[in-house]
């Protein structure tokens, strides 16, 4: 039975990645729909195929290729012809279904970073203070481990900060990882032999930065000075280690 051009084409997505995928659907549905499909149902969907590629000015993927040797016989060498036609719709699949994986990864992520930005609880850095936090969350890491704190608390004073790091490279900040940390943070800064008061220092420096691109994400505006940000370290005894 013939197929209809129009109803293979009609209606596609204006996304090309997106139509290109749903035409493979209409192709397995409406030509491929048989077990197993002929040699010429795999030409028939392969010109539809290149059709379209040529409408969007897209390279058809590497076509298959096949070897012919002067022992073969009239008919082992159609049978190698015909082969092909499956193999190189088989490159359409493949080049097709990635791009669409591709294509819907990137909507996805545009609807994400559009729901951060909307979203309490996140900060937004800039390239500059993802660095500098960087720098300020290293200069932590060797204090810690100079600090005196048993292995257990430093490890698990480490893990925080890895998680930090990763936070920092996210494009919206979960800022409750940051002040979970200071807290955490100042619970053992009595524990420490040396090193507590540029531990206090650098954190201080971390959730200002944090504090202030939250303050920016949610439209707030913050006094300056000392007071943007929350209590969250004490000041360091002065008769401890320091």
């Amino acid at each position: 039975m013939a197929v209809d051009p129009d109803k293979i084409f009609n209606d596609l997505s204006s996304d090309p990645w997106t139509a290109s995928y749903q035409l493979l659907q209409r192709l397995n549905k409406q030509i491929l729909n048989k077990s197993p499909p002929t040699d010429d149902d795999y030409a028939i969907a392969n010109g539809f195929l290149e059709a379209f590629y040529e409408s969007h000015g897209w390279p058809p993927p590497n076509r298959a290729t096949y070897t012919s040797s002067q022992s073969d016989s009239v008919d082992e060498l159609a049978r190698k012809i015909r082969a092909a036609q499956r193999l190189q719709y088989e490159a359409y699949v493949s080049e097709i279904t990635n791009n669409y994986k591709a294509a819907t990864k990137r909507t996805a992520k545009q609807a994400l970073d559009a729901a951060l930005g909307k979203a309490v609880g996140y900060a937004i850095l800039e390239p500059s203070e993802k660095e500098e936090i960087n720098k300020h969350i290293e200069n932590v890491r060797k204090i810690i481990e100079e600090s005196g704190l048993d292995d257990r608390k430093k490890n698990d004073l480490f893990e925080r900060l890895s998680d930090l790091t990763k936070e920092v490279s996210r494009n919206g900040t979960r800022t409750d990882r940051f002040f979970a940390f200071a807290s955490e943070l100042g619970f053992c800064l009595g524990q420490f032999t040396k090193n507590a008061k540029p531990a206090i220092t650098e954190t201080k420096a971390i959730m200002r930065i944090i504090w202030g691109a939250r303050a920016r994400h949610d439209g707030i505006k913050l006094p300056p000075g000392d007071g943007d940000m929350p209590p969250l370290l004490p000041e360091p005894d002065q008769t401890s280690a320091s």
